[in-house]
Order: C-alpha cells, then structure tokens, then sequence
C-alpha cells in the first residue's frame, strides 16, 4: 500500500491536479490515469459489453482498485485507487451524471469482504445520479441502478435497516461463509422503489 501511494503521490506532483478532469488529475488517492473522448457508443449494448468485459478481464484479480467511467456522451475515463478504496467524485457531477461505471474489489476467493458494493458505492450513486454501476470480486459479478434519487438522510436509515436485518440470512441459512454486503443488496432491492440489484451481469 506504501508503494502504491508512493507512485501515485509522484504521478500527482508531475501532471499536476486539474478540476476539468484530464488524465493525470488527482487527488491523492484516486488518479485519472486516462481519458479518451468519443471512445465508445453507450446506446450500442455490444460495445457497452465489451467496455466492461475488457474491465473483468484487467481487473478481477487485483490488490488495488481500478474504475472505468463511460459518460453519456461516450467519452472514456479510467480511475486508479489505492487497495481499500477508488473515488469517482474526482470527476465532475456532470460527468459523472447517468455514467456507466464499473470497479473492482481487492477480494481473493477465500474473502468475504468487499463481496459487494459498499455503502459508499450505494450513496454515491443515488447523490451522483449515475447510470448503472457494476461491480467485479474476484469472480463474482453485481450491479444496482437507481431510477428515482432519494434523500440521502432517507438511504442512510435503509441502508443500516437493510444491514442489520442482513444477519437473518446468516442464521436462516446456516451458512459458514456470509456475504453481508451481498445480503443487504438483495434486501434493498426487495424493500426499495426505484433501486434495482442484479445479482449478475
């Protein structure tokens, strides 16, 4: 982790931070290592799989986190984090309005953290307005879109309802390995309008 900060600490002094967005802004933890404008056709679903396939593909098996952002409009950007954490909101709220993003979870086989998308992710997307957020753990494939945008002090009470009530499934199910993020997902899902959970993609 000490080495990863290093590079991006060094990336940083020499592009520079930007508030337009352009490869090589930062913000310590998180870079834009790339931006390609026009890159891909978002109303093209075979050019949208192909965007997060070439993302699984990179980016399943990593002890770092990796973003890729594809606008409205097509333009490309990709993210690189550190091994706990990626921040999208390095990038501008108009960019990031109705975006297609997809990130991975540091997570080996054996792991339970980090299965799914964290309460971050969750608010970050209702807050940002983004389009549908996918997500890769080692092999395991999620994604969630909100169509409506809730008060953020609203999700905060679902979210930990959704969280606590998640333990049920551990007990109901008498599993050894427990999914928790992945529970409460499916929760919110259920209980939430406007939210969706898809447990592949």
């Amino acid at each position: 982790m000490v080495g990863n900060s290093g590079i991006m600490d060094s990336m940083n002094r020499n592009f520079g931070l930007s508030k337009a967005g352009g490869a090589g802004a930062g913000d310590g933890n998180t870079i834009i290592f790339a931006h390609v404008p026009d890159a891909v056709d978002i109303n093209n679903p075979a050019d949208v799989q192909l965007f997060l396939d070439d993302f699984a593909a990179r980016y399943a098996v990593q002890d770092t986190e990796f973003a890729f952002v594809l606008t409205q409009n097509g333009d490309f950007y990709e993210l690189h984090g550190n091994i706990g954490a990626i921040d999208p909101t390095i990038l501008e709220r108009e960019i990031l309005k109705g975006a297609i993003i997809i990130h991975n979870h540091p997570m080996l086989p054996e792991d339970v953290r980090g299965d799914s998308f964290s309460s971050f992710d969750f608010h970050f997307a209702n807050e940002f307005q983004v389009g549908r957020q996918y997500l890769v753990s080692y092999d395991r494939r999620n994604s969630m879109e909100f169509t409506r945008q809730y008060d953020s002090e609203e999700l905060v009470d679902s979210w930990l309802e959704a969280w606590n009530d998640s333990l049920g499934a551990l007990t109901s199910r008498n599993r050894k390995t427990f999914y928790r993020q992945y529970e409460t997902l499916k929760i919110l899902g259920k209980r939430l309008e406007g939210f969706e959970f898809y447990e592949n993609f």
